[in-house]
């Protein structure tokens, strides 16, 4: 059965857009979702929109973190899907291993989240990246998912190694 990765553009006021991703299983129903959100450092829970003083983390989770995803399929979903990869669950749990890694590496950096220079999309692309070691994604797609966003939101860390 085919199991697909997608990158998610949630728009945010005709200017930019939220980039993450989501997995979903062969019956189509979203199974884990790929988010760099700001988060509140007294609560440790995501914001919808940060702030100073927020810091960055990476999500890799199946609850719900976007809210306006919830029940979504992938054929019944807000947010247009730009396929990044099909293929079986076994390479499926490899992207999620690879993912939960590299959140943990991300999360363990204590990065500020800056609006315009270090946010979400710096860790969509880095999650990208992670990916992209253990699965071959569709390189034409990545190359216009990465232009949904500026060229240089990337985190200050350098690569990171996976």
């Amino acid at each position: 059965m085919t199991w697909t990765v997608e990158a998610k553009v949630l728009p945010i006021v005709g200017l930019s857009g939220h980039l993450y991703l989501e997995v979903f299983d062969e019956a189509g129903h979203r199974v884990l979702q790929i988010n760099g959100l700001a988060t509140d450092p007294a609560t440790q829970r995501p914001r919808s929109i940060g702030l100073p003083g927020d810091t960055l983390k990476a999500y890799v989770s199946n609850a719900e973190i976007l809210s306006d995803t919830y029940g979504a399929t992938r054929d019944r979903h807000p947010h247009k899907g730009h396929v990044l990869f099909r293929g079986a669950e076994e390479d499926i749990l490899k992207v999620i291993k690879v993912a939960e890694e590299a959140a943990e590496k991300i999360n363990q950096l204590n990065l500020s989240y800056l609006l315009l220079t270090q946010n979400s999309n710096s860790v969509f692309m880095h999650m990208l990246d992670a990916i992209a070691s253990v699965i071959p994604l569709d390189p034409r797609t990545v190359e216009s998912v990465r232009w949904l966003k500026p060229p240089e939101q990337t985190l200050p860390i350098g690569k990171l190694e996976f």
